[in-house]
């Protein structure tokens, strides 16, 4: 695949100097270009990436991140109601009652991953945030064979940064960061037409805050506030590359907002999978 001739590796840039200074450009795998990127791209598009759908009343939420112990039992009051595959409504720590398309369209029960550590992501192939692909692929050959598991739903939601078909979008991931876990068909995470895992995710744990060390987190506080001033107190997704990591009983250990990196997961998974 060459970078300057797949629709797939192009998407919006704009110029620091003037805000119309709209062009197309090549998407880059350097951690530089890769920000200025997403920055721009959240600048051009916010306004336009995802129509807002009614929100239910939301818990108010602090903009900290909470801990892996305090996540573990805390869930979202005013979530929006969770239903699984069957349209049956579902109660807190039935994951694996759900049922998933994987890339291919075959259906994939939840269920066969029970017993293991599962993580799993909203992602995007032309995003910002997309070079973490590498880092997961990093953590799902390190962990995988100790039990982890790492399940990939690609998501257009965002700035349309995920464009494509399943195949295509696999073959990006494949072929530029040889990424090994599996992937599920493109779904929608937020609003009417959200998925129903991702109904039930939100309804687990709603959004706490981005990472205060990430240089991100203030490109992306002020996007989100521009395009909706109560947007801290909603449980809604936020971006590409929001993570929820589930512990081996199926229950949900944290959510984790997309300036929590892999490499910072590392630190977390380790002592649980320490022999």
């Amino acid at each position: 695949m060459k970078h300057d001739r797949s629709p797939l590796w192009r998407t919006w840039a704009i110029s620091w100097d003037s805000i119309n200074d709209i062009k197309w450009f090549p998407m880059k795998r350097d951690l530089t270009g890769s920000l200025i990127l997403f920055a721009g791209v959240m600048l051009a598009l916010c306004g336009a990436c995802d129509k807002k759908a009614a929100q239910p009343e939301p818990s108010p939420a602090e903009n900290v991140q909470a801990s892996p112990e305090a996540a573990a039992a805390e869930h979202a009051q005013d979530a929006p109601e969770a239903v699984s595959a069957d349209g049956e409504a579902v109660k807190p720590g039935a994951l694996y009652d759900f049922t998933v398309k994987s890339w291919e369209g075959k259906d994939i029960a939840l269920e066969d991953y029970s017993g293991k550590v599962i993580l799993i992501v909203n992602t995007a192939i032309a995003c910002g945030f997309t070079p973490q692909y590498e880092g997961l692929e990093a953590l799902y050959q390190k962990y995988h064979d100790k039990g982890l598991e790492i399940l990939d739903f690609p998501c257009n939601q965002f700035g349309a940064q995920a464009p494509g078909t399943d195949a295509e979008i696999h073959d990006f991931r494949t072929n530029e960061y040889k990424v090994s876990f599996p992937q599920f068909a493109k779904i929608d995470v937020n609003g009417g037409s959200a998925a129903p895992l991702y109904r039930y995710l939100v309804s687990l744990k709603g959004f706490a805050g981005f990472d205060p060390a990430s240089e991100l987190s203030a490109v992306l506080d002020g996007v989100l506030s521009k395009s909706d001033p109560d947007y801290k107190n909603t449980p809604d997704i936020k971006w590409n590359f929001t993570k929820f990591l589930f512990g081996r009983d199926g229950k949900l250990i944290d959510r984790y907002e997309p300036t929590t990196t892999p490499e910072a997961l590392d630190k977390i998974l380790e002592p649980m999978f320490a022999e």
